[in-house]
């Protein structure tokens, strides 16, 4: 069924945050922490929760934000390396997300980093993370 013709109660939802070296994927940066919560039928069924090692320091701006330090990353698993998971995460649902265009720049960033077979890969991350639904929520954040 195409998910535009499922009601809300048969929609599977992502709810999305990332954390990131700075603010321009375009300048290098890249995604340091992806955490994310699907809930299907209403419910919570599943997490995703992964510091990344972004291969180049953070930003100290950055690094003040997350609160995460370059050591706590240096031994994390690539963006490469996570992608197949989290793109099976992210699979069918409608991703919810604060700063969606954000995500997905520095995904698509990550991405094209990427070796794709038929490119399909791109076109699937890049795509989900585009779809998004605007939330009355208050904003927060990875950390308590």
């Amino acid at each position: 069924m195409d998910w535009l013709e499922r009601t809300l109660a048969q929609t599977a939802w992502v709810v999305l945050d990332t954390e990131t070296t700075g603010l321009a994927p375009g300048l290098g940066n890249r995604v340091v922490e992806v955490a994310a919560v699907r809930l299907e039928n209403g419910r919570r069924v599943a997490e995703f929760q992964q510091l990344i090692n972004p291969e180049r320091p953070q930003e100290a701006r950055a690094a003040e934000i997350t609160g995460l330090a370059d050591e706590h990353l240096r031994d994390q698993p690539t963006f490469a390396e996570i992608a197949p998971r989290l793109q099976q995460f992210l699979e069918g649902a409608v991703i919810i997300a604060h700063n969606a265009s954000f995500d997905a720049n520095f995904f698509g960033a990550g991405i094209g980093h990427l070796p794709t077979r038929g490119g399909s890969a791109r076109a699937s991350v890049a795509c989900a993370v585009a779809v998004y639904l605007v939330i009355g929520a208050a904003p927060f954040s990875l950390r308590p």
